[in-house]
């Protein structure tokens, strides 16, 4: 229902970070890969990889016949910490200014019915969501229809796709190679 969530562009960002100061260890060292782990579970839109580190480290050693040394890096929690983002600070205070409109919204009408027979209205349960540049609501009940409450996840996935997507990585003038995600492929080309 939502696109975004509160933090994680902080959370990407401070995966690029750590990332950079990761390819400048690779970069002291020929021929090094690193595989990189992050958390995220089920939600594929910050770890879009379906393998573990040692499984994808094992077949980088295993399929590329020495053509490089593959080591692995787990950040864990990681992209949790980190001083939010310009654009994580800008979504707190839109978010937080609109759901400060709702509560007062429904609070008046509620307050002004009978005290002994007050009742809220179904939709004042709601989540407010992040879709394209606007703010939306969403009732709790309706929210619910579209959720996956097994993996406590939206129903829709976001980045779904990237089993499809291929991926390059130049080792050098002389070496390179193809790693596709929907099955392993290794080419000296």
């Amino acid at each position: 229902m939502t696109e975004f969530s509160l933090g994680s562009d902080t959370g990407l960002n401070v995966l690029v970070d750590v990332c950079d100061v990761i390819k400048r260890s690779a970069s002291a060292s020929r021929n090094r890969v690193f595989v990189v782990e992050t958390q995220g579970g089920q939600c594929r839109y910050i770890a879009a990889m379906v393998y573990t580190t040692d499984m994808l480290t094992g077949m980088f050693h295993e399929e590329g016949g020495g053509l490089f040394d593959p080591r692995y890096a787990s950040l864990g929690h990681l992209p949790q910490g980190g001083v939010p983002t310009p654009m994580d600070r800008a979504r707190t205070a839109r978010l937080s200014l609109r759901c400060m409109a709702f509560l007062e919204e429904y609070q008046q009408s509620l307050l002004a019915q009978p005290p002994k027979s007050r009742c809220a209205p179904p939709e004042s349960a709601a989540v407010i969501t992040i879709q394209g540049s606007a703010l939306k609501w969403v009732p709790v009940t309706e929210m619910v229809k579209h959720a996956d409450m097994k993996n406590r996840r939206g129903g829709r996935k976001h980045g779904g796709n990237l089993s499809r997507v291929g991926w390059r990585r130049c080792l050098g003038d002389r070496n390179r190679c193809r790693f596709m995600w929907g099955g392993l492929e290794f080419r000296k080309m």
